[in-house]
């Protein structure tokens, strides 16, 4: 039983540390795209896979950016041309 106690203690702490830094993500992402809107950008191209894409389009669907949209792709090779730059 003091075992089992132990391991539950252990998975507890790590899903909070995990959980905090998939907060810390989300609000780096915020702030990334907030600064990015407020100096004009209105067309972002967003490149992730698996939990972290799905943490961008829950991130991009709570900001209040008004015109601004959002591609989600998979790979950096599905960029069409012409949306990079410099």
């Amino acid at each position: 039983m003091k075992g089992a106690i132990e391991k539950a203690r252990k998975t507890y702490h790590y899903t909070l540390y995990t959980w905090r830094i998939f907060r810390q993500i989300e609000a780096n992402i915020n702030t990334a795209l907030t600064r990015e809107h407020n100096s004009g950008r209105r067309n972002f191209v967003l490149v992730s896979q698996d939990e972290i894409l799905e943490l961008l389009r829950e991130t991009v669907q709570n900001l209040a950016l008004p015109g601004a949209q959002f591609i989600f792709l998979t790979r950096f090779d599905e960029v069409p041309p012409g949306l990079t730059s410099s």
